[in-house]
């Protein structure tokens, strides 16, 4: 009963904006079992599936409109920021069963890393499994599906290699 009435106020603040409303948006994610260090941002909008399984370093920024799903454990390391409107997902559907819908296919799960110091733009599309190394800037409107070397930048559909940082 508790989660379900913790899961209904963030939804009533959910698009709410200001210092006090962030605070208490982060204080409930916590309760719900979300482990973050000091100096988290959590904008407005910011959806966040199984919180229990999601671990923040310090100085995080999630910008608005984001959607984190931990269902597999996502790890946001240290000095991160996150554009508006990125989706981080930690699961996909297996294909396993012609006879059966998609949606009812079993889930396979798969952790998400976000190093220290990376640069997410907006807009971005991070899958399932997938380690961003420190340093890393990912492009706007980039599709990450395959790990990211650290001091890179990356951007594209599918996200490639555009060139080493300074």
């Amino acid at each position: 009963m508790k989660k379900r009435i913790i899961l209904f106020v963030i939804d009533c603040i959910k698009n709410l904006d200001d210092p006090k409303i962030r605070s208490l948006r982060l204080w409930l994610y916590r309760k719900l079992g979300m482990s973050a260090g000091k100096n988290i941002k959590i904008s407005s909008g910011v959806t966040i599936d199984e919180p229990h399984n999601l671990i923040l370093g310090n100085d995080v920024s999630i910008q608005h409109n984001c959607y984190l799903s931990a269902y597999g454990k996502l790890v946001i390391g240290n000095d991160v920021s996150i554009g508006h409107s990125t989706s981080i997902v930690t699961s996909t559907h297996q294909y396993v069963d012609k006879e059966l819908p998609i949606r009812n296919q079993p889930l396979e799960a798969a952790m998400v890393c976000i190093e220290d110091n990376v640069w997410i733009g907006m807009k971005c599309s991070i899958l399932y499994g997938v380690t961003v190394e420190s340093g890393a800037i990912i492009g706007a409107n980039s599709l990450v599906n395959k790990n990211v070397l650290s001091d890179t930048i990356i951007a594209g559909i599918p996200a490639k290699f555009i060139k080493n940082r300074l």
